[in-house]
């Protein structure tokens, strides 16, 4: 196996707030990492990183080493199959048919280097929605230390036809092109117009390439962030417009190719607009990992234990929604209790309910494989569990219900907010669960508030099936 390497994070950085996670992530064929590194940084550019490279670690025990290459500080380095007791995720459902909700897993931001000794081009492969023109493309760009370096690069972003082969992969026949040089020195959303809009084919396969054309783009390059999960999926999203055809697909020798099946773990983060308004992609950047509790940090992962609860609040949109079950992603830390999930119209009347025993949900945390120390919270951010309804709800458009999550007390569960960028100048208007929010009751249910205390553009890993 050739040595590689990539740089991942769990945490973004904020205009007025800069926190950060150095994590170092080995992965030969049976080597993983999981690990944390915190220090405070004074600079929205500097990342939170966690580095994967083959080969650098023995296949036997468990080490503490520092690092001063990227933001500095410890990492420990666990042996996978060191690991007995290592859960097995559920996976979601096969769902044919449509879904309410975000219906999107998301362990942690993921930055692929365009450029540098890894990847020259990185395709976001979509099948078209619509028949139209395509006008522009948004994406988010990252830059700092181990995602850039140099001047940035020269890009080349691309729109391709499909090869129409088994493995779809870019055809090299584009349709349209528009270089770009990013620079080194600012992260964000940018977005590229076309200068001559192609016209797409709704159902048809097609690429966004975004290549790096500089003389040396080994020593010049910047990051392209997606999204991924820890565990593999199948399928990869519950959500039926982010499975096999959404994919991130990359070319390092001048082969295509997902390098390892960790990319095909990977959901692309982009926004492509139409002509007739339309929009092609997910908005979702990045899941909240910071402790709860913490005075300076108000991205909090959502805690259920007694009096402490979650909920998604939401007002429905586009016409009434027949639900029959639904869905939430969550991680147990301790406890044999139930999990009790509830739906309610706005004013506490429960419409539907049912419970999911503790043996369902995964401990990560009794489980040094899946754990990040010493922050207490879990890297992968559950499991997929459902209740099903007794029977269909319908609920009313423009009407406000909420998705309750309940344990008693000595059963700690967790859920894991995804939140979807805002305060750049540039806004991915592509899909995100715009309606509703991910809130947090430490009081029963008393009173509640936003997961991320900024803006209220944070959703919880949930979804209903729709009849």
């Amino acid at each position: 196996m050739d040595n590689w390497k990539v740089w991942i994070e769990s945490i973004d950085t904020k205009p007025k707030l800069a926190f950060g996670m150095l994590i170092l992530l080995t992965i030969p064929l049976t080597v993983l990492l999981v690990f944390r590194s915190q220090d405070t940084r004074s600079s929205a550019a500097t990342p939170d990183q966690l580095e994967t490279e083959a080969g650098v670690i023995s296949s036997s025990g468990v080490t503490k080493q520092s690092d001063s290459g990227a933001s500095g500080g410890s990492y420990v380095l666990f042996n996978k199959q060191a690991v007995s007791n290592t859960p097995t995720p559920t996976p979601p459902p096969s769902t044919s048919g449509q879904i309410y909700g975000p219906g999107i897993a998301i362990d942690s931001k993921y930055n692929i280097r365009i450029g540098s000794p890894d990847y020259k081009k990185v395709s976001h492969r979509f099948r078209a929605k619509t028949t139209s023109r395509a006008e522009s493309i948004a994406w988010e760009l990252r830059t700092g230390d181990g995602y850039s370096l140099g001047d940035g690069g020269r890009l080349k972003i691309s729109i391709q036809s499909d090869d129409g082969s088994s493995n779809h992969y870019p055809s090299g026949q584009i349709l349209t092109s528009v270089e770009f040089v990013p620079g080194n020195g600012s992260d964000g959303k940018r977005r590229n117009f076309f200068p001559n809009p192609p016209q797409l084919t709704k159902g048809q396969l097609y690429h966004v390439v975004w290549e790096n054309i500089a003389s040396d783009p080994v020593n010049n390059y910047v990051s392209l962030n997606n999204v991924w999960t820890y565990v593999s999926y199948n399928p990869r999203q519950p959500n039926p417009n982010f499975r096999d055809d959404y994919s991130v697909i990359v070319n390092g020798n001048g082969n295509w190719g997902y390098k390892n099946d960790l990319y095909k773990d990977f959901t692309a983060q982009m926004d492509l607009t139409y002509e007739d308004g339309a929009h092609e992609g997910q908005a979702y950047s990045q899941a909240h990992w910071n402790q709860p509790g913490s005075s300076s940090d108000p991205e909090l992962i959502g805690i259920i234990e007694g009096q402490r609860q979650t909920r998604e609040l939401f007002t429905v949109t586009g016409g009434n929604k027949v639900v029959t079950a639904a869905y939430v992603r969550v991680a147990r830390d301790y406890g044999s209790g139930d999990l009790t999930i509830a739906l309610k119209n706005n004013s506490g009347t429960i419409l539907g309910q049912g419970s999911v025993p503790a043996s369902q949900i995964s401990d990560y945390a009794s489980n040094p494989d899946w754990y990040l120390a010493p922050r207490g919270i879990e890297l992968i951010a559950g499991d997929w569990v459902s209740v099903t309804f007794n029977s269909p709800i319908t609920l009313t458009n423009g009407s406000t219900y909420q998705l309750v999550m309940t344990s008693p007390n000595g059963t700690k569960y967790a859920m894991v907010p995804i939140r979807y960028g805002t305060w750049d100048d540039v806004v991915l208007e592509s899909w995100a669960f715009r309606e509703g929010r991910a809130q947090q009751s430490n009081n029963g249910g008393n009173s509640w508030e936003n997961n991320y205390a900024y803006q209220p553009y944070a959703n919880y890993q949930f979804y209903f099936t729709l009849q």
